[in-house]
């Protein structure tokens, strides 16, 4: 399986089409730094802004999963992999 990380998308598809979106992992292969369940639920129940903001405003379901963690700038996003293309 090909390494993702500090993959830099284009995002094709959602509220950030066009932005680049450099990815930093899978969310689910980031279990050693987020101690507990790592599926999009559970991180925006721990306080994820990332994982809350994909909920509620991008309305993400377990349909849309895989997902990964990245940064549009400075700021950290999780987008599913259908709208980033891969």
């Amino acid at each position: 399986m090909e390494d993702i990380r500090d993959k830099i998308v284009t995002v094709k598809n959602g509220r950030f089409k066009g932005e680049e979106f450099r990815i930093e992992d899978d969310i689910n292969d980031m279990e050693p730094r987020m101690r507990g369940g790592t599926d999009l639920p559970t991180l925006a129940m721990r306080g994820n802004w990332a994982a809350k903001n994909a909920l509620q405003i991008d309305k993400y379901t377990i349909d849309d999963a895989p997902f990964y963690y990245g940064k549009i700038g400075a700021l950290g996003y999780v987008i599913s992999k259908h709208d980033l293309g891969l």
